[in-house]
């Protein structure tokens, strides 16, 4: 009789722990699961992937970035028309003349670039600021050729290539948008129409009330 209990014991603790192994996984298929499930949407997290899938606060960064380099593609022509340089890139000139800034040119170019309202405040008053200086390095070193001192490059992509790229905006990928409250950054990767590579234009963007801004472009 005392075997027969012992037998009966050992039979239930054998029951026991093979349903406790065929209900454990591995750790790593755990992990797999639990980032299956979990829903990545976070105040500080990065996204990546489809535009579809992503949160609101995403899409809206997305729409104020890919709306204004829509509108600069079509008023691009229109923006450099304004001259914000004198005494340079004027085929009416026969001699070398000193550079400078031409603020009056500056002046409509930042009214015309205000009625985007894609920039933050301190996003205009940097670009102001910044052609104060490059005035100041253009008189202090009294440059007459080259190219313009801080003009060397566009402002709103960073590089000299924009015939190559902005027409190829639609067909921009964004990705690494990083959401916290009031700030956010992201990365806008653009094909390059005669070249198989890809451009890469990195910004920050504010919070002003209710809609993001332009704050910072890299």
């Amino acid at each position: 009789m005392l075997i027969n209990f012992y037998m009966k014991i050992f039979i239930l603790f054998g029951c026991i722990l093979l349903a406790a192994c065929s209900n454990s996984k591995p750790n790593d298929e755990q992990k797999k699961d639990a980032a299956v499930t979990q829903t990545p949407i976070n105040a500080t997290d990065s996204f990546m992937g489809n535009e579809s899938n992503l949160p609101e606060p995403a899409k809206e960064v997305i729409k104020v970035v890919k709306d204004f380099y829509v509108w600069y593609n079509t008023h691009f022509e229109e923006m450099n028309s304004y001259r914000l340089v004198s005494g340079c890139c004027d085929s009416s000139v026969k001699s070398p003349q000193q550079y400078r800034v031409n603020f009056s040119g500056a002046s409509k170019f930042f009214s015309k670039l205000s009625q985007t309202n894609a920039f933050s405040p301190g996003f205009i008053k940097a670009m102001n600021d910044s052609f104060k200086v490059y005035d100041a390095e253009m008189l202090k070193d009294k440059q007459a050729e080259g190219p313009p001192y801080g003009f060397e490059s566009d402002f709103f992509i960073g590089g000299q290539e924009t015939g190559e790229i902005l027409p190829n905006i639609a067909k921009a990928k964004f990705s690494h948008i990083k959401i916290s409250d009031d700030t956010t950054s992201i990365t806008m990767t653009v094909p390059y129409t005669h070249y198989p590579s890809k451009y890469d234009v990195k910004l920050s963007l504010v919070k002003n009330e209710s809609r993001w801004l332009i704050d910072k472009i890299e």
